[in-house]
């Protein structure tokens, strides 16, 4: 049996939204205990409400004594051989819990199940977490708190530090991995971890609260950071704290460890052999849409940014808001794109992780039924958008509109598209002969589309051919393309495009062709179909591979 323990203190707000998802978890080999920590508003009730309707959910009360004495009170009275803590405002996957007791089971060494962890509210998206290990853990928790144990490993080591106000789960998981055992991290987005927004106070006291525990963590392990870094963590905490106070370094830029430290941890650690395909986080419609967003990824554009932008302005459709995704441009850049006064055009800066991520935020930011994308040294023709929403009317099954380009160039050149447009058949093998859409600054998109496929998103590691991998991946699922016959958009040629660099996006064309096998065998279709185009996968590469010694590569298959 799994015990899902929800310790909860004053989250009336909240409470009623977790036990619903609880309460969808199929089956009945697991039951969840919420534990009332001293609530002051009407937690306590509307758990009662919840226990008094499902046989599989129970309701402690007790004096406030916070969120470690609380999940302690959980793992007692439990009847499970797996514990599973949720706090009360956070949300999980139905299938969650299961899995990871799942895989308990099935794996000794294993000592915690955890999974990607998504943050939504004041703040939304993926938290970034390296793959385990042990030193990395020392220096800061890589496990989620929504994770599984077994409860004989958790009383093993004595259940969760009351003392401690908070990161008591980080505190847990060092003392349970310090002798060894492993961390599966399932592959897959299943918790939900809600961002709240806090007050100055609160916020200044908590900030507080993180460092006296983490240097009481310190204090506690001090052998264990002799034995992986050479050093004493409360010494060079100490120094910190010194450095801040003469204002030489902004609290914000707070290291706990010195550079040495992380010299020795960077010699210490050694890659995992497990590597989380880590998807973007889910995306919630807002209230209040606009017909198109606009998302232009900026980096060092310079001046030519001026001219993407009036290409969007001068648009026959006023109904869309832009947003500039600055990529960690230099300041002149930087200036341009935030210099723009239209109400409809939002800037947001990110640090440099490249086209793929800052499409991705844009995704995250945007607010319209439909997502176009534009490259920040092309231009649209005026009634760019306006044939494409009429694309969508006309067929609203299409999961992709494009159209021809047409290339301009610094001495006023012009020339049109030599290529034929996708045709409505075949799409999946034509697009694997031929990149047939020249430039993501043609593409629109349904928001329905991310929406149903959380994980059809940009990826960075096929970059410049990001865009190439985003079209094979949406015909696996299903959608169809459609293409305008009149190119309606002006694809500026320079030396700085990225396709300018032919072995480089030779070399990442073959990258992402080879990336399509794992594809393809993921996707929910009859085995005889994905057989047949993993042969089209197969006979491009070779057929690439007779036709350029930059693909020589092709068949040394990573």
């Amino acid at each position: 049996m799994i015990s899902i323990l929800i310790p909860s203190w004053n989250v009336e707000r909240y409470l009623a939204e977790t036990l619903d998802c609880v309460r969808s978890i199929p089956g009945d080999d697991w039951e969840c205990i919420v534990v009332d920590d001293g609530s002051t508003d009407g937690t306590g009730a509307l758990a009662e409400s919840y226990a008094a309707k499902d046989t599989r959910m129970r309701v402690i009360h007790k004096p406030h004594g916070g969120l470690a004495s609380a999940r302690n009170a959980g793992i007692a009275h439990s009847r499970g051989d797996y514990i599973f803590p949720l706090d009360g405002d956070d949300l999980i996957d139905p299938s969650y819990p299961i899995r990871a007791a799942e895989y308990l089971k099935t794996h000794e060494n294993v000592l915690v199940t955890c999974c990607i962890t998504v943050k939504f509210g004041v703040e939304n998206g993926i938290f970034e977490q390296p793959d385990y290990s042990f030193a990395q853990l020392l220096c800061n928790n890589l496990i989620c708190c929504c994770s599984c144990f077994r409860k004989k490993d958790l009383l093993r080591v004595g259940g969760y530090d009351e003392s401690l106000k908070v990161l008591e789960d980080w505190d847990l998981l060092i003392r349970l991995l310090a002798e060894g055992g492993e961390v599966y991290r399932i592959p897959e987005p299943l918790f939900f971890y809600r961002q709240r927004a806090r007050s100055l106070m609160s916020s200044s006291t908590a900030d507080a609260d993180r460092l006296e525990a983490r240097k009481k963590i310190f204090r506690k392990h001090i052998d264990l950071y002799l034995k992986y870094f050479d050093c004493d963590p409360i010494l060079t905490f100490e120094e910190r704290k010194i450095i801040l106070a003469s204002g030489r370094l902004k609290l914000g830029t707070f290291l706990v460890f010195p550079l040495t430290l992380l010299r020795a941890v960077a010699r210490k650690l050694r890659r995992s052999r497990f590597v989380a395909k880590i998807p973007s986080p889910p995306i919630s419609p807002p209230m209040d849409q606009v017909t198109v967003s606009v998302i232009i990824p900026v980096y060092n554009t310079g001046e030519m940014l001026r001219e993407t932008v009036r290409s969007v302005c001068e648009q026959t459709i006023t109904d869309w808001e832009l947003w500039l995704i600055d990529d960690g441009s230099e300041e002149e850049t930087a200036k341009i794109a935030g210099s723009f006064t239209d109400a409809r055009i939002h800037y947001f800066r990110q640090d440099n992780r490249g086209m793929a991520a800052a499409r991705n935020r844009g995704i995250e930011l945007a607010r319209g039924r439909y997502l176009a994308f534009l490259d920040h040294d092309d231009l649209w023709k005026p009634d760019k958008l306006e044939k494409q929403l009429a694309v969508f009317q006309e067929k609203p099954e299409t999961g992709l509109t494009a159209s021809p380009v047409e290339f301009f160039f610094p001495d006023g050149r012009v020339a049109p598209q030599n290529e034929p447009i996708l045709a409505d058949q075949n799409q999946y093998e034509e697009l694997l002969k031929h990149n047939l859409i020249k430039s993501a600054s043609c593409i629109m998109i349904p928001r329905r589309v991310f929406l149903e496929q959380k994980h059809l998103r940009f990826r960075s590691a096929a970059e410049p051919c990001d865009d190439y991998d985003f079209y094979l991946r949406l015909l696996l699922e299903g959608f169809a393309i459609h293409e305008t016959e009149i190119p309606l958009v002006r694809y500026r040629c320079h030396t700085n495009n990225a396709s300018a660099n032919v072995k480089r996006m030779n070399r990442t064309r073959l990258n992402v062709l080879k990336r399509q096998i794992g594809f393809i065998m993921g996707a929910d279709q009859p085995f005889s179909v994905k057989m047949t185009r993993v042969i089209q996968v197969f006979r491009t590469i070779l057929w690439l591979y007779r036709h350029s010694r930059d693909y020589q590569s092709g068949l040394n298959w990573e």
